[in-house]
């Protein structure tokens, strides 16, 4: 079994930072593009 050195174990925590932040950006992204569509219908003439 390989030693896990501090570094490792940083290297790790900043990788899982990482995918919550982009996971978080995604969602952000999705929200205010829903949130623009909604805006968009409210304002086209039908």
């Amino acid at each position: 079994m390989s030693q896990i050195t501090e570094a490792d174990a940083e290297n790790f925590e900043q990788h899982l930072i990482g995918k919550k932040y982009a996971k978080a950006t995604v969602r952000k992204r999705v929200a205010v593009s829903k949130m623009l569509w909604k805006w968009a219908m409210k304002r086209k003439p039908v």
